[in-house]
């Protein structure tokens, strides 16, 4: 039993295990936009490391590129890339990277060229993650700018419109199919890298139906050439801007009475449930006015008022408006008038 119990404990040792390197996750999602001035590199930090922990000690991003012209491009052939450049992580250590949309501006690109980019992270131990999907871009000359935006309201909507660009950025005549894109901000010389277009438009006009009335809204157009599967733009056109004002106005007041008393007249009426009312305005036409007057000089936020300078004897009529909490203060129609003899 001894021997058997010996030999049982004297097998043949497993090989040794190699720990295996744990770095940044790849970057995933990358996208390229190339447009007058060169091609802009997006991407967000990973949140994890290769193995499923937290990312907490992003370094920086080594971003690589290969470059290669038109006639010479091989699809199935193997990429050459080289660092272009290493962009340096800025956000806080000890935290998994925020979401925020990263970019990288390559300027130094030549028409004629078809560009691939992709991007590795690098944590503070100088452990290379893996690499990002690659992104390709076919870089030529972009298009001038559109020329006399215009911009106008059109009930609900913002209408835009402007002229095709007829050259390329360089003077060369642009006599190829054009596109556009629209951007959009609530900041004057700030917008963001997507378009509210979805896809790249072929016409001069563009209706807009943005989400909040009372604000000033910003837009601009870049026109844009197709070079083999990339959508290059033009730099961005004077931009145009516009007060979305709420025109829209709120429900009358229903169920309008007029009763005569000690201290005037009063009013009651009942308000239409509805969002965004400010209050109420009265109106009163005298036995030899023609037309209603307001004489309600602030807004009435309650569902009755006194008509403390009617005179007895005089005989009224009376009407109210909802007021709502637009810039422009917008009123309703009058309500259904009340005539009323001035008897306490």
């Amino acid at each position: 039993m001894f021997c058997i119990a010996l030999f049982s404990a004297c097998g043949k040792k497993s090989e040794p295990i190699v720990p295996r390197a744990i770095g940044p996750e790849a970057v995933k999602n990358i996208r390229a936009v190339a447009r007058s001035g060169g091609i802009t590199i997006l991407w967000r930090a990973p949140s994890k490391n290769t193995d499923e922990t937290p990312l907490l000690d992003l370094e920086s991003f080594k971003i690589y590129r290969e470059e290669v012209r038109f006639a010479d491009r091989c699809q199935k052939c193997p990429k050459n890339f080289r660092l272009l450049f290493e962009y340096a992580y800025k956000g806080p250590r000890g935290k998994v990277p925020e979401r925020e949309l990263l970019y990288y501006t390559d300027r130094s690109v030549q028409p004629g060229y078809v560009y691939s980019y992709k991007i590795s992270c690098l944590n503070e131990r100088d452990m290379l993650g893996a690499a990002s999907d690659a992104v390709t871009v076919y870089w030529d000359v972009p298009p001038s700018p559109p020329e006399a935006v215009k911009i106008k309201r059109n009930g609900r909507f913002v209408v835009l419109g402007w002229n095709s660009p007829t050259t390329l950025e360089n003077g060369t005549p642009f006599s190829e199919s054009k596109s556009f894109d629209i951007y959009r901000s609530t900041q004057k010389g700030i917008f963001e890298e997507a378009p509210l277009n979805p896809e790249p438009l072929a016409e001069t006009t563009y209706e807009d139906k943005p989400d909040t009335y009372d604000q000033t809204y910003f837009y601009t157009v870049r026109a844009a050439r197709k070079v083999f599967d990339t959508f290059i733009e033009s730099a961005p056109a004077a931009e145009v801007s516009l007060l979305y004002e709420d025109i829209t106005p709120p429900g009358a007041p229903q169920g309008f009475t007029a009763i005569p008393s000690k201290e005037g007249v009063i009013l009651k009426w009942i308000a239409k449930a509805e969002p965004g009312v400010a209050g109420f305005y009265v109106y009163r036409k005298d036995p030899a006015g023609k037309e209603f007057v307001r004489i309600s000089r602030e807004i009435i936020q309650e569902n009755s008022w006194i008509d403390r300078t009617a005179r007895t004897g005089q005989r009224y009529t009376y009407a109210v408006k909802t007021v709502d909490q637009s810039l422009r203060k917008n009123e309703s129609a009058f309500s259904q008038p009340v005539t009323v003899l001035h008897l306490p």
